[in-house]
């Protein structure tokens, strides 16, 4: 089952994956559904507009969606992931900031409370429990029966929802410093905006999870995108927004950097054929990573210790090149078309 969900960020666009061959591509208030069936070539497959206040956030899970802003939400039949269907919209009994969906169900919370909502009725969508707190909720993750709700203090908490309206709360985790998390293969990844930028632990045991690894980075912008063994993270750049950095993670101790793309870049997502990109120029479709064979210059190194390579592809086929002498004096991506030689 498919979960996912993106927060209110005012003009910057957010990338999620949709489903099978499809993304949503989330700007302001309008939600585009994209068909990726030829990675290459995107085409837009349906738009949503919701919210005529500003940004929406978005959850996704199996065949339903809520697009939400603040106090007001929408519910949406996304049973065709490639034709989303708006239900109905509502006003939200209390202001959120955070929202996840779960099958038939979905919490959400907002400046000191935590709510339980019943979904199973698109049309008409019930709040089965509220709690309050001195917490602001600002993002939220599942795992089993557990939520982990990132709070302001800076904390984790976390809680069994494994009974219907019943929030039990079964542990915390403060840090000094939380940007944003997330949860895959049973092991938290805390982004931070201090030193070591990324803690990794494990769930085995959810109640009390364990730090297994960390990655100090000076760049990484607060999340990234997750793939197989790798994170796909963005970066920062001295003018603001960078690329994104391509990292290793099997090995939770020795995480390594193993690829990047210098083109900056807002927005990631991948529909597990194709890593696809949101620029200044638009929506760009990239290969995911892949450990490259070890290649043998063509020609012996010359006198001035440089050294020569050729690559080789299917004829015809176009691509586009960067190349540096340092490996921070980049130059602009060059277009290159093979020829068969």
């Amino acid at each position: 089952t498919l979960a996912v969900a993106a927060t209110p960020t005012g003009s910057t666009p957010r990338l999620l994956a949709g489903g099978n061959d499809v993304l949503r591509l989330i700007r302001g208030e309008t939600v585009l559904t994209l068909g990726t069936t030829n990675p290459l070539t995107p085409v837009v497959l349906a738009t949503n507009q919701l919210s005529p206040f500003g940004a929406v956030g978005w959850t996704e899970s199996g065949d339903r969606a809520v697009g939400w802003r603040a106090g007001r939400y929408w519910t949406l039949d996304v049973a065709d992931p490639e034709q989303p269907q708006l239900v109905a919209g509502f006003v939200a009994e209390k202001q959120w900031s955070a929202l996840i969906l779960d099958g038939q169900q979905a919490y959400a919370g907002g400046f000191n409370f935590l709510s339980w909502l019943d979904l199973s009725d698109l049309a008409q969508p019930k709040t089965v429990t509220t709690i309050t707190n001195e917490q602001v909720y600002r993002s939220f993750a599942l795992a089993g029966q557990y939520l982990y709700a990132q709070t302001q203090e800076p904390a984790v908490q976390i809680f069994d929802v494994s009974r219907m309206g019943d929030f039990q709360m079964v542990g915390s985790l403060p840090f000094d410093s939380l940007s944003s998390f997330q949860i895959v293969s049973n092991r938290l990844y805390v982004f931070r905006s201090q030193q070591p930028a990324l803690v990794v632990y494990s769930l085995d045991n959810p109640l009390a999870p364990e730090r297994i690894g960390a990655l100090s980075h000076w760049r990484i912008m607060g999340s990234g995108l997750f793939h197989g063994s790798f994170l796909y993270a963005r970066v920062s750049s001295i003018g603001g927004e960078g690329g994104f950095e391509v990292f290793d993670v099997s090995e939770p101790g020795a995480i390594r950097r193993v690829g990047g793309n210098s083109q900056p870049t807002s927005a990631l997502a991948t529909d597990g054929r194709a890593l696809y990109a949101v620029t200044g120029g638009g929506l760009r479709t990239l290969s995911l990573y892949a450990e490259m064979q070890a290649f043998r210059p063509m020609l012996p190194a010359l006198a001035d210790g440089a050294f020569r390579f050729q690559v080789r592809g299917i004829p015809g086929t176009s691509v586009q090149v960067q190349r540096a002498g340092d490996l921070s004096g980049w130059q602009d991506w060059q277009s290159l078309t093979f020829d068969g030689d």
